[in-house]
């Protein structure tokens, strides 16, 4: 069958993967975003320090920025040590891995069916429909590409075991999905994509009954169940509080815009999560499209077996859209193009394939030939919208004026220096909506600009909102201390450190305040606890061999004064402070 593929199928095969990356090579140019690629790549010490043995062990031991990702974390280190931080080949990774995904998907479909004109065509439409350009121009997306590259590998396994029921082939398939949940735990659907794939392509339902396809998932629900349980704790922070009968809504709302944006991909935007929305004519719109979406589902199952394709796309686009409906509101985007990824890949196939029978060759030819050109021109047209994060919150807020966008657009100006132009943008946000986020982000380029006084009252407006926002406790605390505030500034950085004990600022700033008060041992417990965050701090190892040296400890505070200049052998202060200690020790 092998020898088959690469003597008839090479050239579609080599289409497909040329056309991914002809189409989406112009993104290889791109910058990193101020959109997560901060915390995901370019201040986030588990990356910038490339890969290396204690990187893999510091990825694989705990989660980092509420994910537990080690294999995304892993990639995105090959990638910094290739590139020493430039952009380029993080793209170069996200582009190639699209096009490997294009002919992954382009393999499963033409052994699984046996169609090789119908199965390229569906691969080639999913790989350069619009919906993708989230995925792959965003470096922070890299988990969707590298998930889908082991969820795809899967499929490819658990072929092979519906065709020769040999199990290794089904427990292969297994820890291909594991390894895509350690890219990103959206997988936790797969046990209903490969319930969607008994029923077509591989058409198991037929011949297997449902209780034997259900057992022999249960290792792989259990799999879904332990990473959606870790999600959950690590995503704890994350979570908005949303009424339930707010999620529902959300629900039918957010599945009716993946809908026709797949259709008709124009206008393309990811939407904000808001905490509560009072506006009762948009839940009701999203109660009567939930409605409709589950009255279709029930007469969809409830029709004829030769509706196999559709029923099998169907339910793998509910089941991939499921974990990111909002129905477990986590996270401030609503609904996002990138969160199509997988669930569009069988469900383009389903479509494909209903064409195919409901049409004659000669439409079905135009139709492929026409959605393709016109994918694929919308897609090159939006590419250039994510080059750079100014011209991304540009383009979100000529589509769509909103806060939010406001608010991109206020932090790709303060990337670019633009200070003055952020503050304005930021004072939009505020009169479009006066919430938590929006004085929270226009105190953060008050603080840049160093106007402290006023960068506090904004934090103070934010945290009426919501006043258990670690974040903006955290930041009033250090807007207090730069304002000479300190005996002030204790209070909000405790309460938020508290809260989100994660970073090293506070537990610094905390440990210099007590210091100054000359409460020394206090002081070492928050410089170690800063150390903890970031070990090779070269400031958190100065202050705490200092408060060492003044709580009498000599000997510790110059083991500590001796790492700092092991990491940086010019350090002046640290030469003399350890210079002061050996002086000390001698008396």
């Amino acid at each position: 069958m092998a020898k088959e593929f690469w003597k008839k199928d090479f050239f579609l095969a080599a289409a497909i993967l040329i056309a991914a990356a002809a189409l989406f090579a112009q993104s290889a140019g791109f910058t990193f975003l101020p959109l997560d690629d901060r915390i995901y790549v370019t201040q986030n010490p588990l990356v910038s320090g490339g890969l290396s043995l204690q990187a893999a062990k510091d990825a694989l031991a705990a989660p980092y920025a509420n994910y537990y990702i080690p294999l995304t974390w892993l990639s995105l280190m090959a990638d910094w040590s290739a590139g020493g931080g430039d952009p380029f080949p993080f793209h170069l990774t996200n582009i190639a891995l699209h096009a490997l995904n294009s002919l992954l998907l382009f393999a499963f479909l033409k052994k699984a069916t046996g169609s090789a004109g119908k199965s390229f065509i569906a691969a080639l439409l999913w790989a350069v429909h619009p919906m993708r350009v989230e995925s792959v121009a965003w470096i922070s997306a890299r988990k969707d590409l590298l998930s889908a590259f082991f969820l795809f590998l899967a499929l490819n396994a658990y072929l092979r075991h519906s065709l020769y029921g040999a199990k290794k082939w089904l427990w292969a398939s297994f820890c291909l999905v594991a390894a895509g949940m350690l890219a990103k735990p959206v997988l936790v659907a797969a046990p209903f994509f490969f319930l969607a794939l008994d029923i077509w392509p591989l058409e198991r339902s037929k011949t297997t009954p449902p209780k034997t396809l259900l057992a022999e998932k249960i290792p792989l629900f259990a799999l879904s169940a332990i990473f959606g349980a870790l999600t959950l704790a690590t995503q704890a922070t994350a979570l908005h509080p949303a009424p339930l009968a707010q999620r529902l809504s959300d629900v039918g709302s957010s599945f009716v815009n993946y809908l026709a944006k797949s259709f008709l991909p124009l206008g393309l935007l990811f939407e904000a999560r808001k905490v509560a929305d009072e506006n009762a004519i948009a839940l009701l719109y999203g109660f009567i499209a939930l409605g409709a979406l589950l009255a279709a589902t029930i007469l969809l199952f409830k029709g004829k077996r030769r509706c196999a394709h559709l029923k099998a796309g169907w339910l793998w686009f509910v089941a991939g859209l499921f974990p990111v409906s909002g129905l477990v509101a986590v996270g401030m985007v609503k609904t996002a193009d990138h969160f199509t990824y997988l669930p569009h890949a069988l469900f383009i196939a389903a479509l494909v394939w209903l064409a195919d029978e409901a049409l004659h060759w000669r439409k079905k030819a135009a139709l492929a030939v026409a959605a393709a050109l016109f994918f694929a021109a919308l897609t090159a047209g939006y590419l250039p919208k994510w080059s750079s994060g100014t011209a991304l919150a540009e383009y979100m807020v000529r589509t769509k004026d909103s806060a939010h966008g406001r608010i991109l657009l206020a932090n790709a100006y303060s990337a670019e220096g633009r200070l003055e132009e952020a503050l304005i943008e930021t004072q939009r946000a505020v009169d479009l909506a006066p919430d938590h986020d929006s004085h929270y982000a226009a105190g953060l380029i008050l603080a840049q600009l160093g106007r402290w006084e006023e960068a506090v009252a904004r934090y103070d407006a934010a945290l009426a909102i919501a006043p258990s926002s670690a974040e903006a406790l955290k930041a009033k605390g250090e807007a207090l201390m730069e304002a000479g505030r300190l005996a002030e500034a204790e209070k909000p950085l405790l309460a938020g450190y508290s809260l989100d004990p994660k970073g090293s600022e506070a537990p610094r700033r905390l440990g210099v305040i007590y210091a100054m008060e000359g409460r020394f041992g206090e002081a070492e417990d928050f410089f170690r606890k800063a150390l903890l965050a970031e070990p090779k701090n070269t400031d958190n190892l100065l202050n705490l061999a200092f408060c060492l040296l003044q709580a009498g400890k000599e000997e510790e505070a110059a083991e500590i004064a001796e790492r700092l200049l092991e990491i940086d052998p010019k350090s002046a202060e640290g030469l003399r402070l350890l210079a002061a200690i050996r002086e000390k020790a001698k008396r």
